[in-house]
């Protein structure tokens, strides 16, 4: 009974809440006893929503965002204010969205909110600043392209994405009258949402707060953007690569909806479980890979199930083929066992539990569940959901996580081996 209550505890810690604005806007609010706030503010605003011409001006908005106000005209003086506050504010662009993620002592938690909102709607798009900014991020380009040679290469050919920062003609091209135009055409409190997690100390409060600095936001029709996934073989080359990269994708086939949450659940474990056959047979038995992993990538309506690993070119041919074995066989020969069911539900719960512990976290997670399913996360429904999932569960998610027709994208130097005809050689159901 004892461990009963304290579960029982930690479930009524972490319920968060929603209101709307006026405007529409989600307030998702996770009251919880800790010393800090945390706050993340989405703006629907990507670069799924960027034209050929416009490559790479969200990623420039997000930076003139936080160039200087009318009431705090420089970014120095943006952050002279911040640490003042005691508080750290981080602005991201990705395929999706901006988003504005910041920690803040408790009590200052409404200066926080005032500077963010003083951001979205006063800063200044000064035309030196602009300009400045533009060699700025073009030696932010240089860098990232450097560093993202095979994520970039990944996102063009699975899911049609081109580089959040553009390129460096687009990013010479922006005046402060293309990104004024772009930022208020795309945005709108159909597109936004706003969570908050941590100690507050009067809701009614903070609500009206929110309701005062953003109920100014438009509320207008923002096209959803439809991704089709194209099955692709497809090599990057790069002379003298030490080692040839490999990934291996399905494009997901269940809507990410609240009804198919189940599956989606099953499907995580699922992947945990491959992955851990996986690396046994690449790495343990056979020596081939230092890693193996599964994870996702997505882009707007569009997912994928991804196996990633890098080998020698000469072992290529063997990895692909011992990946294949494994595939097949675990959705055939060697069916997932009780044990290992076991083992992954305890990783996921352990997982979530992590998540649960950092303000931080837990707003990205209550942000990006809510974005997909129009519903308020809750820990005790999730866990209760893994304890719940059986064999048969998994082992349907495991014939899902195949239903696609495949995409295998390599990059290194000059293949020595067909790639498709050794996966299709080996991965027969």
């Amino acid at each position: 009974m004892a461990i009963y209550d304290e579960v029982k505890k930690l479930f009524v810690m972490f319920l968060p809440s929603v209101f709307y604005l006026s405007n529409g806007i989600p307030v998702i609010i996770d009251n919880a006893d800790s010393l800090t706030c945390s706050i993340s503010i989405n703006l629907g605003i990507g670069t799924q929503n960027e034209s050929c011409k416009e490559y790479g001006i969200t990623h420039f908005l997000e930076h003139m965002l936080g160039q200087g106000t009318y009431t705090c005209s420089s970014f120095s003086l943006l952050n002279r204010q911040l640490e003042t506050c005691g508080a750290i504010l981080d602005i991201r662009t990705s395929l999706d969205d901006i988003s504005f993620s910041g920690t803040v002592l408790a009590e200052n938690l409404h200066t926080l909110i005032e500077i963010i909102a003083d951001e979205l709607q006063n800063s200044l798009f000064d035309n030196n600043v602009i300009e400045n900014e533009k060699k700025v991020i073009r030696n932010e380009y240089r860098r990232y392209v450097n560093a993202n040679l095979w994520w970039l290469f990944k996102a063009e050919k699975l899911l049609g994405a081109h580089n959040v920062l553009g390129t460096p003609e687009t990013i010479q091209s922006f005046t402060k009258q293309h990104l004024l135009d772009y930022y208020h055409k795309h945005l709108s409190s159909d597109n936004m949402l706003i969570v908050i997690s941590g100690k507050i100390s009067n809701e009614e409060i903070l609500k009206k707060q929110l309701e005062q600095l953003f109920s100014w936001i438009p509320k207008q029709d923002i096209p959803n953007m439809s991704i089709n996934i194209t099955p692709t073989i497809a090599h990057n080359f790069i002379s003298d690569a030490k080692n040839q990269k490999i990934t291996f994708a399905w494009a997901d086939t269940i809507e990410s909806t609240i009804v198919n949450r189940k599956r989606k659940a099953a499907m995580g474990l699922f992947r945990k479980i491959l992955q851990d056959r996986l690396i046994y047979a690449v790495r343990e038995q056979n020596g081939l890979s230092y890693s193996i992993q599964c994870s996702t990538m997505g882009w707007a309506d569009a997912k994928l199930h991804t196996i990633n690993s890098e080998t020698l070119p000469q072992n290529l041919e063997h990895l692909i083929t011992t990946v294949a074995d494994v595939c097949r066989n675990i959705i055939s020969d060697t069916p997932i066992t009780a044990k290992e069911l076991f083992s992954a539900q305890m990783v996921v719960k352990l997982q979530n539990a992590q998540i649960m512990e950092s303000g931080v976290k837990r707003c990205a997670l209550y942000a990006n569940y809510f974005k997909k399913y129009k519903s308020v996360y809750n820990i005790s429904a999730e866990i209760n959901q893994i304890n719940h999932l059986v064999l048969t569960d998994i082992m349907m998610a495991g014939h899902n996580f195949f239903a696609a027709p495949i995409s295998i994208l390599t990059q290194g130097d000059t293949l020595e081996c067909d790639v498709k005809d050794a996966w299709y050689k080996h991965f027969v159901v």
